[in-house]
């Protein structure tokens, strides 16, 4: 599911740009719950840094880029509405279900 402001022909190609990405993981069974929640059956990667310099590669960072723009956006006004400041952003995520033949192949240390 991509969550953005964009047309749906947008949402669709960076779906297709995830499915096309190999370095998925998950993350140790110790962590998973903070991190991913529970129940969980969904895979990771991380994305590239953006670098607002450069412009977008695919769909996919197209929507990375979105939520770049929305921190800088949202930064002058946070420490007055939202009660905190804005430093910066972590490289963004992209996250599919797997399928439970992959669970052993993605986890560290299994």
């Amino acid at each position: 599911l991509i969550q953005t402001f964009t047309p749906a022909d947008m949402r669709k190609a960076a779906v297709a740009d995830a499915l096309d990405m190999v370095d998925w993981r998950l993350t140790t069974k110790e962590l998973e719950v903070q991190y991913m929640g529970h129940d969980n059956k969904t895979k990771y990667l991380d994305l590239d840094p953006d670098d607002v310099s450069r412009e977008c590669e695919d769909a996919l960072s197209e929507c990375d880029r979105m939520l770049t723009q929305l921190g800088l956006y949202l930064a002058p006004a946070s420490p007055a509405l939202l009660g905190f400041s804005l430093w910066g952003r972590h490289t963004g995520q992209a996250r599919m279900p797997f399928r439970a033949s992959e669970e052993g192949a993605l986890r560290p240390g299994s």
